[in-house]
């Protein structure tokens, strides 16, 4: 690994430490489906071995990640409505992802559908932070539309 690389890596695990210590704290317990939404998906990207998992490449990407849900954690108490919207609105497509892949082989494209999910998650909750390339629920689902093509 790159020494660039070893520090984005060791910011990932700080930042997604301070994630999981918030998503646990008791300042957030209003908000536990919301809380939970982030719990999950910290989970799914942070597990011992993701470094391999998700290859050097991606480590810079799941960075952003952890920090949008560092920033939608801190914007929840502000507007929780919002946030619930914002989860459905990710859930809606999550789950289309989700069927299609248990019908479908594993593939770039399906790959690349779960990846633009993620980035999706940013745009919805922690805009200023910045996504890889464009990302919208529209592009989105041309793109699960796609991998039935």
């Amino acid at each position: 690994m790159r020494p660039s690389s070893t520090s984005t890596f060791r910011a990932v695990l700080a930042t997604a430490q301070a994630v999981s210590a918030k998503a646990s704290g008791s300042g957030l317990d209003a908000f536990e489906e919301s809380v939970a939404d982030v719990s999950e998906q910290l989970a799914m990207l942070i597990y011992p071995g993701f470094l391999a998992g998700v290859g050097e490449g991606r480590v810079a990407d799941v960075h952003r990640y952890v920090r949008a849900m560092e920033r939608r954690l801190d914007h929840l108490p502000g507007n929780p409505s919002r946030d619930l919207e914002m989860m459905d609105r990710a859930h809606r497509l999550e789950n289309e992802y989700e069927r299609l892949a248990d019908l479908l082989p594993s593939s770039p494209e399906l790959i690349d559908v779960a990846w633009m999910l993620q980035e999706l998650r940013v745009s919805l909750f922690a805009q200023t932070i910045g996504t890889r390339g464009k990302v919208s629920e529209k592009r989105v689902e041309r793109a699960l539309a796609g991998l039935l093509s």
